[in-house]
């Protein structure tokens, strides 16, 4: 930025006074492309970093999908709806680990549940598959510890 003619201030005292004029301008401009290459390089290194991610997990991703389709009928991911940011509902899809309707015989297992609340918690749960015992042994199922949730709509 450049400065102006030596100024003196309410007490006497000399200091520099910045001159405005085109100067300030062509430097908002510089900045604001700046900000937005790095945004748009940011963006990049997000997509590429997440599909490289996705590549490298994905031969997890496709046994266990395969695992839970060949064990048990019904689908291979479980849909969820969830309350996100601002109270927007979105659908979660996590592997299914439990048969398929066991939601429909969670009211006949309440008479076992060990949590107060809304939550529902059984031990050794009927409802769960071995495959699904397995996917929640290592987390697989959830976006908690893999750091990846598919939001479907």
């Amino acid at each position: 930025m450049e400065t102006g003619a030596d100024t003196a201030d309410a007490k006497g005292e000399a200091r520099m006074v910045p001159r405005r004029g085109r100067a300030g301008s062509v430097s908002k401009a510089r900045a604001a492309l700046q900000r937005d290459t790095w945004l748009v390089l940011k963006r990049c290194m997000d997509i590429a970093g997440a599909t490289s991610a996705l590549l490298i997990i994905s031969p997890i991703l496709l046994t266990t999908a395969a695992a839970v389709k060949l064990t048990s009928p019904g689908p291979v991911f479980f849909r969820q709806l969830r309350v996100g940011k601002d109270g927007k509902p979105f659908y979660m899809l996590k592997f299914r680990s439990m048969h398929k309707n066991a939601e429909a015989a969670q009211a006949e297992l309440m008479k076992y549940n060990e949590a107060s609340g809304p939550v529902f918690k059984i031990r050794d749960d009927p409802r769960i598959t071995p495959v699904g015992r397995f996917i929640r042994k290592l987390a697989l199922m959830s976006c908690r510890s893999s750091g990846m949730c598919w939001s479907a709509r």
